[in-house]
């Protein structure tokens, strides 16, 4: 089926707060005249309740991941969507989990496969496979009390939550068996077990977003290299030692060593939608510490630059034709705060 230009297509993202990857969606989507964009979130004072690119937006109340899925959906067919994103990530795993209930429906999901979602939601498991495909990968075990940690062998690290708690929440830096310990305990307090990485002691950290169809051909890849320097952009730092935070910013150029090897790894990987990988560089080789695989925080900046990742996954879908990719815009790209007001309104 080829999609004429001059039809509409409608786009439900679900997860519109201030900050959320939804919002980065509805503006790279915003960027097309033949998208008809609504949103959805769980609070009513989601900002994204208040942006006018939205033709509407609705409250879906949570109980359940079930009940939500089924209001969604009732939602979603109202609008007549064709394609829900999801704007959050533990909105990506609640579509993920029922994408059938989606489907009967004729509803097409931006999400990737159930097999890369699985592989990527075990940062030992995800290490691990791609650490089987010749790639170098940062040493990883999962600790869930401190004698776990005997095992490990790499410091200085990274502790964090071994399931994603949001962003760059909750993780530290230990220089030290005895640092580890205190926050494999601290996590534990909080119901999580701890992911313990290996710190790659690198200042060229990038973010790469490799785009792929559903039958797993590479459509797109870009690099930004992040400016770590920037308060926005550190989640917290001590020396010369940092960890970025969510809001990535930095340059974007033609990195196309960098791309390459992402691109290989999404192959590795069998990534069938938006993947996001982090990492370091270190002797030329591209060793990510986070592999998430959805569309990124950096979507917008990415648009901005030229590749829509977005519409061209819809684009491709359609159409089945690889995209025709615009020269890349290259330079600095840059975030700051914006303060808006909100007036109650009744709904």
């Amino acid at each position: 089926m080829t999609i004429s230009r001059s039809e509409t297509i409608n786009i439900l993202i679900a997860g519109i707060g201030t900050g959320s990857l939804g919002i980065e969606l509805l503006k790279c989507f915003a960027l097309s005249s033949k998208f008809q964009i609504f949103g959805a979130d769980i609070s009513e004072n989601a900002y994204g309740h208040n942006d006018k690119r939205f033709i509407d937006t609705a409250i879906i109340q949570y109980d359940t991941d079930q009940q939500y899925a089924a209001r969604l959906l009732k939602y979603a067919k109202e609008v007549n969507a064709q394609w829900v994103a999801p704007g959050a990530e533990a909105t990506g795993k609640i579509l993920a989990k029922y994408r059938d209930l989606f489907a009967v429906e004729g509803l097409e999901l931006m999400i990737n496969s159930t097999e890369v979602i699985t592989v990527c939601s075990d940062k030992v498991a995800c290490s691990n496979l791609l650490a089987k495909h010749g790639f170098t990968t940062p040493q990883t075990i999962i600790a869930t009390q401190p004698s776990d940690l005997s095992t490990f062998e790499r410091y200085p690290c990274v502790v964090k939550p071994a399931k994603d708690s949001g962003g760059s929440n909750m993780v530290f830096l230990a220089e030290t068996p005895d640092e580890a310990a205190f926050f494999v305990r601290y996590l534990s307090r909080r119901g999580f077990d701890a992911c313990i990485q290996e710190y790659i002691d690198s200042e060229d950290e990038f973010t790469v977003g490799v785009l792929s169809s559903r039958d797993g051909i590479v459509l797109s890849s870009i690099a930004l290299k992040r400016n770590l320097g920037s308060k926005l952009s550190r989640a917290t730092s001590y020396g010369n030692r940092v960890i970025s935070s969510g809001w990535s910013q930095g340059r974007i150029d033609n990195y196309m060593d960098i791309c390459e090897q992402a691109e290989r790894m999404a192959l590795a990987l069998g990534s069938t939608w938006a993947l996001n990988l982090q990492g370091r560089v270190r002797c030329g080789e591209f060793i990510p510490f986070e592999v998430n695989p959805r569309h990124s925080g950096t979507s917008y900046l990415r648009a901005m630059a030229g590749i829509n990742e977005p519409i061209i996954a819809i684009d491709y879908f359609y159409e089945k034709r690889l995209p025709k990719l615009s020269e890349l815009r290259v330079g600095q790209y840059q975030r700051m705060l914006t303060e808006y007001f909100a007036p109650e309104v009744s709904r």
